[in-house]
Formats: structure tokens, C-alpha cells, sequence
């Protein structure tokens, strides 16, 4: 009989569902014995049933030399407060969270420190109006949870994160207000082997 972990996850979904089987790559799986107590797994996974992203929560100490040297390049000052090791198909990348007060910056990085993305929590009034617009169309009424812009090849988009009724969704924007993306964060418990 082989041991088990039982981790927590978040699994973001398509608003159209999913019906097919998923099967994570076994790097991925194998990387659960090293998430540390019950942290999160979180999981993108397509209207095809397609994983596209997974995330886990590490530790400082074990994000790459050149990562932990890039931190204080990219985000100055602030607290670190989160690490996760994503896997986007075969690529894999580390992100870091700082808390400034009572908003959050994140930046992904390649293993050898340079930086793929920036996610900065902002304030509603900070984001353009049509983006907010725009997610009051997505989920009308509700309560908006976050508000973030997201940095990425050059490309700014908005993540704004609404719960209505007990549903919790992540809207994707861009600065023009067009919804890219309108996914539903689900809640799961998942058994992974330990070897």
C-alpha cells in the first residue's frame, strides 16, 4: 500500500466545465512530498479538460541561487510572505509574493532569475473604469475580492477576483475592458502517492 499526502488545492475552471480525465505529469506529482504542511496546489485547467498550469506553495530556501538573488532587483523592501513552483507544460517557473502593507506583488521567474511576469495587487480605483465596468457586467452584484494587473511579455491585462452566492471567479481583462477569460475557483481535496 503506498503513503498518500493529502494536499489542499484550488483548481480554476473554465466557466464551460470540463469532462475529461486529467492526469498530472510526474514531475508534477512528484513534487507533492515537498509541499510544505497543508499549503495550497492550485490548477488551470481548459474547457477541454487540459491542465495548463500547476502551482505549488515552497519555501524560500528552496526557490533556485539566482531566484532568491533577483528578489530584492524585482521587489524592494516589502516581506516575502509566499513561493511557489509552477509548472506551465514542461516549462517550470518560481514566484515570490511580498506583502507592502495591506497589498501584494508577485513575480515569476525562469530558474536562472530572469523575470516572465509581474502580478501587483492594486486598489479598485487604481484599475481603469473600463475594467471595472467590465466585471460588474462579468458577475453583476457580488463582492469584489482583489484586484491585480499582470505584467507579461509586455502585455498588461487586469485579474479581478469577485464572490457571489458562494462562487468565487477570477475575471481576466484587458485595459480596454474586453473579458479575455471568466474562470471559477473551485475548492478540492486531492490524494497524491508519496514515494
Amino acid at each position: 500500500m503506498s503513503q498518500r499526502t493529502i494536499v489542499r488545492a484550488t483548481w480554476l475552471l473554465l466557466a464551460s466545465g470540463c469532462s475529461s480525465v486529467y492526469r498530472l505529469p510526474d514531475s508534477v506529482a512528484n513534487d507533492a512530498a515537498l509541499i510544505p504542511g497543508e499549503e495550497l496546489l492550485e490548477m488551470t485547467v481548459d474547457g477541454e479538460g487540459v491542465i495548463g498550469e500547476v502551482e505549488f506553495h515552497t519555501t524560500l530556501e528552496r526557490l533556485p541561487e539566482a531566484v532568491r538573488k533577483a528578489i530584492d532587483a524585482e521587489l524592494a523592501g516589502g516581506t516575502v510572505v509566499g513561493c511557489e513552483k509552477e509548472y506551465h507544460g514542461s516549462t517550470v517557473y518560481w514566484e515570490v509574493e511580498k506583502s507592502f502593507g495591506d497589498l501584494a506583488k508577485e513575480v515569476m521567474f525562469t530558474a536562472d532569475g530572469k523575470v516572465v511576469s509581474k502580478e501587483f495587487q492594486i486598489r479598485p480605483g487604481d484599475a481603469p473604469r473600463a475594467v471595472m465596468d467590465a466585471a460588474d457586467r462579468a458577475v453583476s452584484g457580488g463582492q469584489m475580492t482583489s484586484v491585480e494587473e499582470v505584467t507579461e511579455g509586455g502585455r498588461k491585462t487586469y485579474h479581478v477576483k469577485k464572490e457571489k452566492d458562494r462562487i468565487r471567479y477570477k475575471l481576466i481583462f484587458t485595459p480596454e475592458g474586453e473579458l479575455l477569460r471568466k474562470l471559477r475557483e473551485l475548492r478540492a481535496e486531492i490524494e497524491l502517492p508519496v514515494r
